[in-house]
């Protein structure tokens, strides 16, 4: 991962709740430099009834916010798998492409002779979901040439090599994902997938491996077809159009199909599957060039305006000086972080409701730690509602930074559906023209 550290002067001002005790707090006061009091005189009682006398509320952090790149993103047999093109104008041209094996249902075991005929050949893959705006696309297939084997660790960036014949067959080349609608397969409605038509001798293939004693086992057949790959044509849809899709390959739907007649004419076929006895993973291009997230990754400072986080390689970075400021004495009873969002002029390009946010203690990268995951959107506030604190989950993570338990004052924040999906978020800065801006409310009392 690429990380970029920023060093900056920060103010901190303290709203206290006044009592009775004031004077107790103002002795305090001096192990919190630079703050500003106000009165809450409104907010004392309700404050007091539930947290006790002395409670102090501070929401006036200064809030660093920046993203960073993530180079290596694990998508090794994912629950789903993306494939397509969209063109974002903040985040740039999103790519995905798919390798998988195929496997058989039962090995050693075939109808096939050396006298049926093909009748045609699917790929299929079952829809879970889109992001963007569906548009024609042109795909290709390919066969791959060397081995996946179960235990490959695949990342974003992974390829494998395959052989240069395109598969699909001519005149099926261009197609309209319809993800939102059944699919009719002869007189059946199923769920919606995506039917890539394959030429017929690709699939005579398959079948001469049969008949050549290929299927006798799951690790022969596997050296006899090692699996495809799969992809659109590369073009540059106009900014905020195409679309990226996600497919479930696991799914009843999913997999390569071959029909055929055999010798007495009648309509037969053979059906490859996709699952975690074979290897599939998603390869990931993204062209951030000219744009805004290329910018803010050479200039983090840019991140005071506005900052980002996407699937697939950007993680947006919280950073709160301010909390090591927070007398080792208190007791924090909640640390809520609030993070509004921009609003997208696309409907279809939407923010991710679940996100996750987490933390690397004294910056050990290769051990994140999670503070909350899930839906953690606020409708009427437009903005992610996390309590840092959250000691209903056993994650005091404020608690212990102030302690010194945890080593860091800094928060990554990415779409929960991180290697699955292609969502991204563009959050607000402190200095952003919109009114909400990310606020970090602490409650607590002294000890």
């Amino acid at each position: 991962m690429k990380i970029k550290h920023i060093s900056d002067n920060f103010m901190k001002r303290e709203n206290y709740i006044f009592s009775a005790s004031f004077f107790f707090l103002l002795f305090f006061s001096a192990a919190i430099s630079s703050c500003k009091k106000k009165d809450f005189t409104n907010g004392k009682d309700l404050l007091d009834s539930k947290y006790g006398i002395n409670s102090v509320l501070v929401d006036t952090f200064d809030i660093i916010t920046y993203s960073v790149e993530e180079d290596s993103i694990r998508c090794t047999n994912n629950s789903n798998v993306l494939f397509g093109i969209y063109n974002d104008p903040t985040f740039g041209k999103f790519n995905s492409s798919i390798y998988t094996n195929l496997v058989l249902q039962n090995p050693g075991t075939t109808n096939f002779t050396n006298s049926q005929t093909v009748d045609s050949v699917v790929f299929s893959m079952q829809y879970s979901g889109y992001y963007g705006t569906p548009e024609n696309i042109q795909v290709e297939v390919y066969e791959l040439s060397d081995l996946m084997a179960v235990g490959d660790t695949m990342y974003q960036f992974s390829t494998v090599h395959h052989n240069t014949e395109n598969l699909v067959e001519s005149g099926f080349e261009t197609m309209l994902p319809k993800p939102a609608s059944k699919t009719i397969v002869g007189t059946d409605t199923l769920t919606a997938h995506l039917r890539i038509r394959l030429k017929p001798t690709f699939g005579q293939h398959l079948i001469d491996g049969a008949n050549q004693g290929y299927y006798e086992s799951q690790d022969a057949f596997k050296n006899f077809f090692k699996g495809l790959y799969v992809k659109v044509t590369d073009y540059n849809p106009v900014s905020g159009k195409g679309a990226v899709y996600y497919f479930s390959l696991t799914s009843i739907n999913s997999g390569l199909t071959v029909y055929y007649r055999d010798q007495d004419n009648v309509a037969k076929s053979f059906k490859y599957l996709i699952n975690n006895k074979g290897v599939f993973f998603n390869h990931v291009d993204i062209d951030r060039s000219g744009t805004k997230v290329e910018q803010l990754l050479a200039n983090a400072s840019l991140g005071e305006k506005e900052f980002y986080a996407q699937a697939y390689g950007i993680r947006a970075v919280v950073e709160i000086p301010g909390l090591k400021n927070i007398p080792s004495n208190a007791i924090i009873h909640s640390a809520e972080l609030q993070l509004p969002f921009t609003s997208y002029y696309l409907d279809k390009i939407y923010a991710s409701a679940a996100v996750t946010i987490g933390y690397y203690n004294n910056n050990d990268y290769n051990k994140p730690v999670t503070i909350k995951s899930g839906n953690l959107y606020n409708e009427s506030l437009k903005a992610y509602i996390i309590d840092i604190n959250d000691y209903a989950n056993g994650k005091i993570v404020a608690q212990n930074i102030i302690n010194g338990t945890i080593n860091t004052q800094k928060f990554y924040i990415i779409p929960n559906n991180y290697s699955i999906s292609s969502e991204r978020i563009i959050f607000n800065g402190k200095n952003t023209t919109y009114k909400l801006k990310p606020k970090l409310t602490v409650i607590y009392t002294l000890n």
